[in-house]
């Protein structure tokens, strides 16, 4: 997806060199051989060797529809516009990208140019850009899209019932899906797997709809269930449960980036205290079985709509709650209006992916490169989202809000009235502060002034206003002041005790307003909303609102459009968009649903690109059986239930996963796409919190309302209703794969990561829902206590050898629960930090520690702070930090850098790409304000720049594998720690490095810390040592700086009874994680 950071290789290569206007070769003035000669020796080469690959005549897929090796391939050009000045070398943008400008492309893409080699090119654009390169290129470098050609792709064809094919098995099928399914299996020569087993049916159906596991009586109902309807009975009742919802409503919000707020807040970027209401309303809409097609059309445009009211307002959280990037008014003009064009980027990407499953963001700077997407149709429906304004809106009617109006007008007046007062207090104390100062230079009570008198011939003594009199009258003010405002206070607080229905309920939604930065001066913007007027978009050139091309009006998509899309011509256009997409004819979006829900049953999409239906998409493995089920989605009134139902009923869904494959099966159909069994599926995060909560008996399934914080060990309603946060997300979701909320998410990624069993097994949450599921079964016998937490648990009963298994567990366990001998163990976090105070710690200090990250480096804006020094949670993060960068500066991925906070803003890169999973051995080292860096004991440093300290002067505080505002912390392994309270020297350095002897993924621990003690740090943590039970960091210094690991509790495991440890294995065992 395009931001200026984001573009494909081909594309940003094209913002490098441009497309380069006449103005390029216009003058048609015969160059003088000296400049010939300096393009010949000095800037061929490099456009050979760095640029010929993809933009020359002879490649053989086209980068950016830019040629480079003619004269005539630069004057044509390619997708981006102009990009070179002939003669102004400050006005090019191909130098700005030479030099790997951070607001700009950065080429080329393997590696910033020499300087030397930048020099050149800013000598040759200033000479006039001479170019001997006459040739005429026959390769056809642009066309325009043949619309009617481009529909003859599958996704862009209408879909159509279709017959059932023919298959051999004719008593296999239940319902048609399974004729699809059972012909595909036969032309390869496979047979479905057997029906399960009806415990295995009950507890996949539980989870599959309503995200819980049915209790045992539950199951033995429907085992002993013999009637032919007894299965889809089940289903029926599932799919009128209100926990059908819950289930089938997060799948959504993953769709729709749902959060509660943003990564950087602030007046005019959240957070959403309301976001809740969308959630709920979300459920409630899944419950409801509303048609899909409304679904789509009431998120966009319910204010539009005559047959709902402001109590649906909540359904435009989909847009309203989109993420909002950091604006402020001490920015740019140019600045505030690229993060507002972001801002629209995000609405465009949510709804083409989400709805249309179009990758329409890539046409933001140029005409998509694959589909027939053009950079018209992109700023067509932009220009809907900058036609509106993310608020708040009341969800009552205007006449009760009428009702109470008076109330909040007199509460609103002695508000005002207190601000007024608290400005002139304010006022008053600095005058106060001035007369002490008066005083105390001039203790007697008066003075006077000999003052000439121009009416008569002598002086005249003239005695002036004391300050003690001034100071004393201010004082009495200030008390009469504070106390009107006490009163005020008082009055608003009966106001609204006297006024039920005062605070009026909001949600965050849209209204049609304009929205505009204006200057003030200079330096300071102002933010204006018009009302009702509508804004169509230039073309952004390049993506960016400095360089506009020609006015689009606001319309649909022309590709899925029968004639030339209309503009849009009531309001900003958000209801005729709705009913662009949530329509009959439109051929992507049924299909696109359709195959989500496949998705969410199956572990697998018809289509496994379910955001991407266009040409870099996935084909669908069963094309004919998508169709019909679109088609007859609609047919049943796009009722998403009944398509459950269809599935559900289906034998495909029925079968059984417990299967030994076949080499053909293994070779052939390696990810099943076949479905000639079914797929063994995780549980997502909130799925199995919740099962963990079943299995103690204390989940609160209290529906609805504001979020609770799912990190906390008594949080126990269920998952939907936790908080989510784009700037904190939890340390549990993201353990467990929840996605980035401040994108959409096409499906959820499956990881297995040494962090998610260190969280069940340290977990106290998991602790505490052991002891309470050995508390259920009190006063059975051992036989009956395992029978029982296995039909709990697994919804069926042990099998003689697990409870062979157990019974030898609870009987040769101590009774004592004396704990194995502590064995040393890197710790991995995920999130969580150490916190030490080291005093002493001056401006001339050193850090030294090995890391090694465990997430891509492109999952995250940041890949994780690993060390901060600053005072924890200070404002606006003032501290030193040092980490490993994410994806929020181009071409800086994964590298290691410096940030003194969000006051200094001074940020300092290294090179060298941090590969995750690998130790890395880094010093960082403040000398005054200068900072060097130090990666794996080479002496030359990594990061070498000046930087002031971003902490407040004598701050002690350290964070480990964090920041001090817990923003982006470190998700990975940390070797040991060190502090100095000096300056190390870079043979200290490689001596440390060297006495790891870092080989094959081991480090030789005891030789490194002994090597680091020589060299008298003022702190050291091991880390490795530290009993993982306990929250401390023991420092092994005479310092006894001891540090306090995060979320750890100082918990003996011999609290925990013989039965509880056996809960606890079971509750941390696959088969509690996955569903057959």
């Amino acid at each position: 997806m395009k931001t200026l950071q984001k573009v494909t290789f081909g594309i940003v290569f094209t913002g490098l060199f441009g497309l380069l206007t006449p103005a390029f070769f216009g003058a048609e003035s015969q160059p003088d051989q000296a400049g010939l000669d300096f393009f010949e020796k000095k800037i061929r080469p490099v456009l050979i060797q760095h640029c010929y690959e993809c933009h020359s005549e002879d490649t053989k897929n086209l980068k950016g529809s830019l040629l480079l090796d003619s004269k005539h391939g630069l004057l044509k050009g390619g997708d981006s516009g102009a990009a070179l000045v002939p003669g102004k070398p400050a006005e090019s943008l191909l130098l700005e990208t030479l030099r790997y400008g951070e607001d700009s492309y950065q080429m080329p893409p393997k590696g910033k140019l020499p300087n030397e080699v930048i020099a050149n090119f800013e000598k040759w654009i200033a000479m006039g850009a001479p170019d001997p390169r006459n040739k005429t290129s026959k390769k056809q470098v642009k066309a325009e899209i043949d619309f009617a050609k481009a529909r003859d792709f599958w996704s862009f064809q209408s879909p159509q019932s279709q017959p059932a094919p023919a298959v051999k098995q004719q008593k296999w099928p239940l319902n048609k899906i399974d004729y699809f399914i059972l012909a595909a299996q036969e032309s390869k020569g496979f047979a479905p797997a057997p029906a399960a087993d009806k415990q295995t049916l009950i507890r996949r159906a539980y989870f599959d709809l309503i995200g819980l596991p049915p209790t045992p009586e539950e199951v033995k109902q429907f085992v002993n269930d013999s009637s032919p309807q007894a299965y889809e009975k089940l289903i029926d009742r599932l799919l009128n449960s209100p926990h059908y919802g819950e289930r089938w409503g997060r799948h959504w919000l993953d769709v729709a980036r749902y959060a509660e707020d943003n990564t950087n807040m602030g007046p005019h970027n959240g957070p959403y205290p309301h976001a809740y209401r969308y959630r709920d309303w979300v459920i409630k809409a899944f419950n409801d079985d509303l048609p899909y097609d409304k679904f789509i059309i009431r998120q966009l445009a319910t204010d539009f709509l005559p047959e709902t009211g402001p109590e649906d307002y909540p359904a435009l959280g989909y847009m309203g709650l989109g993420p909002s990037y950091h604006k402020e008014v001490a920015l740019s003009r140019l600045t505030l209006e690229n993060r507002y064009a972001d801002d629209w980027e995000d609405r465009v990407d949510s709804l083409c992916r989400g709805l249309l499953g179009l990758t329409m963001a890539c046409a933001r700077c140029h005409d998509h490169k694959y589909d027939p997407l053009t950079v018209e149709d992109y700023y067509g429906i932009a220009g809907v989202f900058a036609s509106v304004r993310q608020t708040t809106r009341p969800i009552i009617p205007d006449a009760e809000i009428a009702k109470t109006q008076p109330a909040r007008d007199k509460a609103d007046k002695l508000t005002k009235q207190n601000t007024e007062l608290t400005e002139k207090i304010r006022t008053w104390n600095k005058r106060n502060a001035l007369l002490k100062e008066i005083i105390k230079k001039s203790p007697k009570p008066e003075s006077t002034l000999i003052a000439p008198r121009p009416d008569i011939k002598k002086q005249a003594i003239i005695k002036f206003f004391p300050p003690a009199e001034e100071l004393k009258q201010n004082t009495a003010q200030i008390a009469k002041s504070n106390k009107t405002i006490k009163e005020n206070k008082a009055k608003i607080a009966d106001i609204k005790k006297a006024t039920p229905g005062f605070d009026l309920p909001l949600a965050d939604a849209l209204t049609e307003e304009q929205i505009r930065v204006e200057e003030i001066t200079a330096d300071r913007m102002k933010i204006v909303y018009y009302p009702n007027k509508p804004r169509d978009l230039n073309v952004f050139i390049r993506g960016s609102a400095n360089n506009l091309g020609k006015l689009v009006p606001r319309r649909f998509v022309q590709v899925l459009s029968k004639e030339k899309p209309k503009p849009f011509q009531k309001g900003s256009g958000r209801l005729e968009l709705a009913h662009s997409i949530a329509n009959r004819d439109n051929p992507l979006t049924a299909r696109v649903m359709v195959n989500r829900v496949w998705l969410h049953h199956f572990g697998e999409g018809l289509v496994d690109t379910p955001s991407n239906f266009g040409k870099t998409g996935a084909l669908p493995s069963h094309p004919e059986l998508l169709d019909d089920l679109a088609v007859w989605f609609m047919d049943q009134g796009w009722s998403i239930k009944k398509l459950h139902r269809r599935i559900m009923l289906s034998a495909t869904y029925r079968q059984t996963s417990n299967v030994s494959l076949s080499e053909a099966q293994k070779i052939t159909d390696p990810n099943n796409r076949l479905l000639s069994y079914f797929n063994r599926r995780r549980l997502e995060a909130e799925v199995y919190r919740d099962a963990l909560l079943v299995a103690g008996d204390n989940l609160d399934l209290t529906k609805s309302g504001p979020s609770g914080d799912i990190d906390d060990s008594k949080f126990d309603r269920r998952g939907v209703y936790a908080m989510v946060s784009r700037h904190k997300l939890s340390t549990f979701l993201q353990s467990y794969d929840f996605p980035d909320p401040a994108i959409h998410a096409a499906r959820r990624a499956n990881t297995t990561t040494p962090l998610q069993q260190l969280f069940v097994l340290n977990s106290p949450f998991v602790r505490q829902q052991a002891q309470k599921l050995a508390k259920r079964l009190e006063g059975e016998s051992s036989e009956k206590r395992i029978d029982a937490i296995y039909q709990i648990l697994f919804s069926r009963t042990p099998t003689r050898s697990e409870m062979q298994i157990g019974l030898q567990f609870i009987e040769q366990t101590d009774s004592t629960g004396t704990p194995t001998p502590a064995v040393e163990q890197i710790p991995t976090f995920a999130g969580k930090r150490i916190k030490a105070n080291v005093k002493k710690l001056g401006d001339r200090y050193s850090v030294e520690l090995w890391v090694k990250n465990q997430i891509p480096n492109d999952q995250r804006i940041i890949t994780g702070y690993f060390f901060s020094r600053g005072k924890d949670s200070a404002p606006k993060a003032a501290g030193d930090h040092l980490g490993i960068a994410g994806k929020y500066r181009p071409n800086k991925e994964g590298r290691l850098f410096f940030y003194n906070g969000d006051q200094k803003r001074q940020s300092l890169f290294g090179n060298t790409v941090i590969q995750p999973g690998t130790w890395n051995h880094v010093v960082m080292v403040r000398d005054q304000q200068n900072i060097r860096v130090y990666l794996n004991g080479n002496s030359k440093p990594e990061i070498s720049g000046k930087a002031k300290p971003g902490y407040e002067s004598g701050v002690s505080e350290i964070i480990i594998a964090g920041r001090n505002d817990n923003f982006s912390n470190f998700h990975g392994q940390l070797g040991a720690v060190a502090v100095f309270n000096r300056v190390l020297n870079p043979n200290e350095i490689q001596k440390h490095f060297q006495a790891a002897k870092l080989e094959k993924d081991e480090l030789a621990h005891a030789e490194y810390l002994a090597s680091i003690l020589e060299s008298d740090p003022l702190s050291c943590w091991p880390l490795r040592t530290d009993n993982p039970k306990f929250s401390q960091a023991v420092d092994i210094t005479k310092n006894k700086n001891n540090g306090t690991y995060e979320g750890r509790q100082d918990v003996d495991p011999k609290k925990l009874t013989p039965w509880q440890r056996y809960c606890q294995a079971l509750l941390c065992s696959n088969e509690m994680m996955f569903v057959d």
